[in-house]
């Protein structure tokens, strides 16, 4: 059987950029099945349950990891302690500290009824900034890594907006 729309290109993006077979199909205009045959006919091995190994991004560590969550992290690593270091390498703002998560959550309190479950969000990324125009509330961390996530005029409505007219 042949396969005029699929070139070496597609098991590039199978292989290397681990893409999914539904995903190279969709690139190629074609089936996930003519995407399978195809790789398998040279030599590509398309079974489930793959783990790939990686360097970690900050020790240099090794580890292993599914085939998705290669294609869905842009960073990967070995310990918790290598991915804060990587954001404060990244972001010399961000600083992990359960006193000022605390201090912000209790400067909020003042202005608004926090419930169980509520994440405080620091405007400039800075978890020592806790002026009350730099904090938002958000119902969960779903909601809170969505505003993150979303584009400008996508992102979800924080409950609370670092203002005293709240509540």
């Amino acid at each position: 059987m042949d396969y005029p729309k699929l070139t070496q290109e597609a098991i590039v993006f199978y292989r290397d950029r681990h893409f999914s077979a539904p995903m190279v199909a969709r690139v190629f205009g074609v089936s996930a099945k003519s995407v399978y045959r195809y790789l398998n006919k040279n030599g590509v091995d398309t079974s489930t349950g793959k783990t790939y190994s990686y360097t970690c991004e900050v020790c240099g560590g090794q580890g292993v990891t599914t085939r998705a969550r290669v294609r869905r992290e842009e960073a990967r690593f070995c310990s918790r302690a290598c991915y804060y270091e990587f954001l404060r390498q990244k972001n010399p703002k961000a600083f992990r500290s359960q006193y000022h998560m605390k201090l912000a959550r209790k400067i909020v309190r003042e202005f608004f009824d926090m419930k169980e479950g509520y994440i405080v969000h620091h405007e400039d990324g800075d978890n020592r900034n806790n002026r009350v125009d730099n904090l938002k509330v958000f119902k969960n961390q779903r909601e809170h890594l969505r505003y993150h996530r979303a584009k400008e005029g996508m992102r979800p409505e924080p409950l609370w907006e670092g203002s005293r007219s709240y509540g």
